[in-house]
């Protein structure tokens, strides 16, 4: 992938080496972003189902309002609030269905712990997944049009 960017680089013309020495951090960041939350994600895929591990990495649209309300104090909308917190709750049933319906706890049609014995490692991995990529999408922001797309 390395050689195809510098190859893409050098056929474009694109200097990939002239990013600006304020906006060199966060391009740094968003690398670093990018491939721990794939990592996580992959990690969350092996140790959980395939469709709830890629519907728990999905809320990064909330890791990343949440990310930007703390570092770029961009304030939330009421109705991005009450998303938030539906989502959350949404996670909350999707990974633990029995805390919120007490009648689902001997229910057969959840998960089998047996068959997934690391589940719980799995909600963390993919949900920091989700966090980093959340890093990620805030450092391109910071980053803006200062910087080539291809070196972002």
């Amino acid at each position: 992938m390395c050689m195809g960017y510098s190859g893409h680089a050098a056929y474009s013309g694109i200097d990939l080496a002239g990013v600006p020495r304020d906006k060199a951090w966060w391009v740094l960041l968003r690398a670093i972003g990018g491939v721990t939350s794939a990592m996580f994600c992959f990690a969350g895929i092996y140790l959980m189902p395939l469709s709830l591990a890629v519907v728990l990495y999905y809320t990064q649209p909330i890791s990343s309002s949440l990310l930007a309300l703390i570092f770029n104090n961009e304030p939330l909308s009421c109705l991005q609030i009450i998303s938030i917190l539906s989502a959350m709750v949404g996670v909350i049933f999707l990974t633990q269905p029995s805390l919120l319906i007490p009648s689902l706890a001997n229910d057969e049609s959840t998960y089998s712990r047996e068959d997934y014995p690391n589940f719980n490692w799995g909600v963390v991995a993919t949900l920091s997944a989700s966090i980093m990529s959340g890093f990620a999408y805030l450092s391109m922001r910071k980053i803006g049009m200062t910087v080539h797309p291809v070196t972002n």
